[in-house]
């Protein structure tokens, strides 16, 4: 069973962050029932609303057990009083973007995304109408006035209030932040992103591929926080960051970082990094969740895909949203964004969970996005049991 240390959560309600050490009984005397994390606000906690459970299948179907890991035995951590206790009831079927996890401060982050890479207008519309409602994109790809317009069009059926929209910094911008933002948000014809991330733990000098030896993360981060000061952004994250990097930035910073985005599926599973970053507080986002165009023909994955029956699209998507990390789907095929809509309506067994996971056991770190730029770090470097020196834990 997958051993990532993060905890067992209701994914659509409780914030994504680790349960352990920030959640105990007083705060529920004191706050009815409510959690409350030093130098953070305040908000009332809301108990589990499950699913409804098919005795003839033994699934929770709707939108799945609302467990945040998995349901097996999966390590478990300090849970909030009665979290687990609720009786099951019927949950009523939502759209993707109905499935969120809490931000800091109380903002909501949609689990189910799509990437706007390669895209197309016919594309965007259908994933609007089939209920996405996050939407990743990246100026390097050329495609964020097309993104743009056509959320602009559909402003009157999907406001914006109702979107979350990500944008990234590239590589050659570093020592030019606020002109990369300015720059996504006129394209995107947007006056405030939701998140912004920095792309890669690389600098490079503007408009090239060289290194920008003058320009530190640390500066890089700085810049990053006078956006969210500027009511550029709402929240400001990493992408691609190995955990010693995330840890770096961690010592540095004022203000978080929300979320972390990196390539997660079967075959790289990253589960130290996923639990030690949800235990600081960061979300968890999945890029490339179906790993290169073979994984969805894998036999382990169509095995357990029949089992369900469901697609394997839905298996590998499903297979991240347990273990409480959203995923941004390709944007690129018209099926697998209509099938992604469809990994929110069901629930793994624990056998079927075992069968992924031991993809990662014979495909250590297998990588579908591994620039000749980056070097990532051992899956084992950083957290306490083998620990980066960055957050001095020795």
């Amino acid at each position: 069973m997958a051993s990532d240390g993060s905890q067992d959560m209701p994914t659509a309600h409780y914030p994504i962050y680790g349960v352990r050490g920030w959640y105990a009984k007083e705060d529920e005397k004191s706050n009815g029932g409510g959690y409350s994390r030093s130098g953070s606000q305040q908000a009332p906690a809301r108990r589990l609303e499950s699913s409804q459970f098919d005795s003839s299948t033994q699934r929770y179907e709707g939108r799945g057990k609302p467990s945040g890991v998995w349901d097996g035995p999966a390590p478990q951590g300090v849970l909030p009083p009665g979290l687990l206790t609720s009786p099951i009831t019927t949950y009523t079927r939502k759209p993707p973007g109905a499935l969120t996890t809490m931000l800091p401060g109380g903002g909501k982050m949609p689990f189910l995304g799509m990437s706007t890479e390669g895209t197309t207008e016919k594309l965007l519309k259908k994933a609007l109408e089939l209920g996405y409602r996050h939407f990743d994109c990246n100026p390097e790809d050329g495609n964020e006035a097309m993104v743009g317009s056509v959320l602009n069009q559909n402003a009157s059926s999907v406001p914006r209030e109702d979107l979350f929209v990500t944008s990234r910094l590239p590589n050659d911008m570093h020592g030019h932040v606020k002109e990369a933002c300015e720059a996504s948000l006129k394209a995107l014809g947007v006056t405030c992103l939701d998140l912004y991330l920095v792309a890669w733990p690389v600098a490079w000098k503007k408009g090239t591929q060289v290194v920008d030896e003058t320009c530190t993360l640390e500066q890089t981060w700085m810049q990053m926080e006078a956006l969210v000061d500027a009511g550029l952004v709402k929240y400001i994250g990493l992408a691609n960051f190995d955990l010693p990097q995330v840890e770096r930035m961690l010592s540095a910073c004022c203000i978080k970082p929300a979320a972390l985005q990196v390539e997660l599926h079967p075959l790289l599973a990253q589960r130290k990094l996923v639990g030690v970053c949800k235990r600081k507080g960061l979300a968890i986002i999945a890029h490339h969740p179906l790993g290169d165009a073979d994984l969805a023909a894998n036999v382990a994955v169509i095995k357990v895909a029949g089992e369900c029956s469901r697609q394997p699209v839905e298996a590998l998507l499903r297979w991240n949203l347990e273990r409480c990390v959203g995923v941004t789907m390709p944007g690129t095929d018209a099926t697998q964004v209509a099938e992604g809509a469809g990994s929110i309506t069901f629930s793994l067994m624990d056998e079927e969970k075992r069968q992924l996971d031991a993809l990662d056991a014979l495909n250590l770190g297998q990588r579908s996005v591994n620039p000749s730029f980056m070097t990532f770090a051992a899956p084992g470097e950083g957290g306490a049991i083998k620990p980066s020196s960055v957050l001095g834990y020795a």
